[in-house]
């Protein structure tokens, strides 16, 4: 009785010891973090005939519309950023028009859901070719408004969600595991091409399929989309007319 009540305390003692230990290891590592911080971004628009715009949120929820017509702005917004990370500009709007914007984490590690917000707009009037990388995270991306006529989007974990424009665009939306969500507008020619995973795609009646491509017939503007989705679900929607 005496060995087993010897054992059971210092098993518990040691119990105690190693959640202490990992309590402190959290809280050296970023674990329990404060609130984020913001950062403004604008980036001038010096009058460039396109706009490549790259965007790499490491954790975050990412959202991406059109800035108000006549803004004299390539790029317009606020980022929002974890204890931890540091935002990177790489900002050359006078030359090709070149903004990259990317959060870096230094050593540690910081716990978000969603991750903090990152809420940008682009310019109506300047052609662009977005390009998207996030590890976790939501997307969402109206282009309805922005002038992207090329997309590339890759998210290991989350959703995305793109609201087509009514102008021609080629776009690759890519994930490992996550939502793939696509509304495209009412008269649209649309291709979408949706590779081999573990992946479900519900599209609405209006789309033809043939083989692994989802065809919406319209004599609008021309939309080619190729979605690599390793295990998920992709959503096609046909917005209403």
């Amino acid at each position: 009785m005496t060995r087993t009540r010897t054992i059971l305390v210092g098993s518990l003692s040691l119990l105690a010891l190693l959640v202490v230990a990992l309590t402190a290891i959290a809280a050296a590592a970023g674990l329990n973090r404060g609130p984020s911080r913001v950062e403004t971004v604008s980036v001038a628009d010096p009058g460039v005939e396109r706009a490549q715009v790259h965007l790499s949120p490491d954790v975050a929820e990412l959202v991406v519309r059109a800035l108000p017509a006549g803004s004299d702005a390539l790029l317009d917004g606020s980022v929002a950023l974890l204890p931890r990370e540091r935002l990177e500009r790489d900002v050359d709007a006078s030359g090709d028009g070149r903004i990259a914007l990317r959060a870096r984490s230094s050593f540690g590690i910081d716990v978000s859901v969603r991750g903090p917000r990152w809420d940008l707009g682009l310019s109506p009037d300047v052609p662009a070719a977005l390009r998207i990388r996030t590890g976790v995270g939501d997307v969402d991306l109206d282009l309805r408004g922005p002038k992207v006529d090329r997309l590339d989007s890759v998210a290991d974990i989350g959703r995305q969600t793109v609201r087509l424009p009514d102008h021609d665009l080629t776009a690759t939306l890519t994930t490992d595991m996550g939502r793939i969500e696509l509304i495209v507008p009412h008269d649209a020619d649309v291709r979408v091409d949706v590779g081999l995973g573990l992946r479900r795609v519900d599209a609405d009646p209006g789309f033809r399929r043939s083989g692994g491509s989802w065809h919406l017939d319209g004599d609008g503007a021309t939309l080619e989309v190729a979605v690599r989705a390793g295990m998920g679900e992709v959503v096609l929607r046909r917005a209403p007319n």
